[in-house]
């Protein structure tokens, strides 16, 4: 486990939340859990409406708050304790896999329905949703703000710019540029969500 952002670089101040990061898969599913757990038995607070709103705001989402929010509720890695808000990253420890064979060659850009069929890399960086589309077999999310965002089972629109590798995998990028504009991944349909994260 460390820290990263204002504490690390030591910025900080006194409204400053916590961003901490853990580097093992498993670790980071526990403690998911335990914050979920936390959060149903009071022990950790959830973050206020405001506060939601300002990160909202912040990010340039293309959801709106609404829909921004609902996502994010479901995520369990951001909470208040004691006043301070906490927010969990998780980071891959070791090499980076490459996944795609260059050269790339960008296809355009698309909006897609698909259902998650496997979740294990959606806290990634970049996240990594794996789909039962036909010719799209992943997609890949470069902003924080859609890591997490769908699980296994789980019905999705998904608007990002599709790419094909040397080898003809086709894949969608989301977060093509910082505020990404257009892009998004949403849950249209919950599917049977898994008991705990």
């Amino acid at each position: 486990m460390g820290i990263t952002g204002s504490l690390l670089l030591d910025f900080a101040h006194a409204d400053s939340d916590v961003d901490l990061v853990i580097y093992d898969a498993d670790a980071f599913r526990r403690t998911r859990g335990v914050v979920r757990e936390s959060l149903g038995a009071a022990e950790l607070q959830p973050i206020d409406t405001e506060p939601w709103r300002r990160i909202h705001a912040r990010r340039g989402c293309a959801l709106d708050f609404e829909e921004y929010l609902r996502h994010e509720r479901r995520k369990y890695n951001k909470f208040m304790l004691d006043g301070v808000r906490i927010d969990l990253s998780y980071v891959p420890a070791g090499n980076r896999v490459r996944l795609y064979e260059p050269p790339i060659r960008k296809l355009g850009p698309a909006t897609i329905e698909a259902v998650v069929v496997d979740d294990t890399g959606v806290f990634d960086y970049p996240a990594r949703y794996i789909i039962d589309a036909d010719r799209t077999g992943t997609i890949l999310c470069f902003t924080a703000t859609y890591a997490g965002q769908a699980f296994r089972g789980e019905r999705i629109e998904a608007s990002g710019m599709m790419e094909e590798d040397a080898a003809g995998n086709t894949y969608m990028v989301i977060g093509t540029s910082r505020e990404a504009p257009g892009e998004y991944l949403k849950v249209i349909d919950p599917g049977p969500l898994p008991a705990s994260p």
